[in-house]
């Protein structure tokens, strides 16, 4: 396991991690996949990828986030059902047109074989300038080429209150 600590989502390319050398491939729907020689992902390429699938959303990068996901992708959220890719974009895309934007600090990553326990703070902020913080933890899971293909998220959603009242 590799443990790594970032102080915010807005790190230069150069603060982030190179991504492991290997074969790319991309599916039907322009997803970019690497993998090493042996078909493993390398730990250093998923840390990367959570880096840049975190960047892109707060970015609000809809083409960078559909190619770091896998064409099965599932998002579950606390307690609520679990949904697909489409229903997690149009979730973002609802803050986004509201005019909310999402920052992340604070965040501290444990990476294992094709997946990622990641801790961090959210903020969210309105147009307005109205904030809102809460500390949460997503586990992040890829298929056996890299793209996510699934995120476990935890947080208190009554500390996003403020943004939307």
């Amino acid at each position: 396991m590799v443990l790594t600590r970032r102080r915010s989502s807005s790190l230069s390319p150069a603060d982030e991690p190179e991504p492991a050398p290997g074969p790319l491939r991309r599916d039907g729907q322009g997803r970019v996949s690497a993998a090493d020689g042996c078909g493993m992902v390398c730990i250093m390429n998923l840390d990367a990828r959570t880096a840049d699938f975190f960047n892109s959303v707060a970015a609000q990068d809809v083409d960078a986030v559909t190619r770091l996901c896998a064409s099965d992708f599932r998002l579950k959220q606390n307690n609520a059902p679990d949904h697909g890719f489409d229903a997690a974009i149009a979730g973002l895309r609802g803050l986004w047109d509201a005019g909310v934007t999402t920052s992340y600090s604070e965040v501290r990553r444990a990476v294992a074989d094709r997946v990622i326990t990641e801790q961090h703070v959210v903020t969210l902020t309105r147009s307005d300038g109205v904030t809102a913080a809460c500390d949460v933890c997503v586990v992040v899971r890829f298929d056996d080429d890299g793209l996510i293909s699934r995120i476990d998220e935890y947080a208190d959603s009554a500390a996003f209150a403020p943004v939307f009242n």
